[in-house]
């Protein structure tokens, strides 16, 4: 799987794809009820200590530069692969 993916993971056109999905990604957060609230001063008002602060600061950095970043924007090529592409409707 990995030699077909390869030059489609490191084209011009999947980085236009993940440089859209991050577009769309940010659209969708702004636009929720209720957006989290993990700013430190947020988390050490609810009695957060500061190693838990960091913690927490650590978890979503990686999160949010490993998997949302490089996992997501490739789920639909991965789909492709097991025959399982296309769009879902929610029942």
């Amino acid at each position: 799987m990995w030699r077909d993916l390869e030059p489609v993971f490191e084209s011009a056109e999947f980085e236009a794809a993940v440089s859209s999905s991050e577009r769309l990604k940010t659209e969708f957060v702004e636009r929720v009820a209720y957006q989290p609230q993990l700013s430190a001063s947020v988390l050490s008002d609810v009695g957060f200590s500061n190693a838990t602060i960091e913690d927490v600061q650590d978890l979503f950095a990686s999160f949010n530069t490993g998997p949302v970043r490089t996992v997501i924007p490739a789920l639909p090529l991965y789909a492709t692969t097991v025959n399982a592409d296309g769009k879902r409707d929610r029942p």
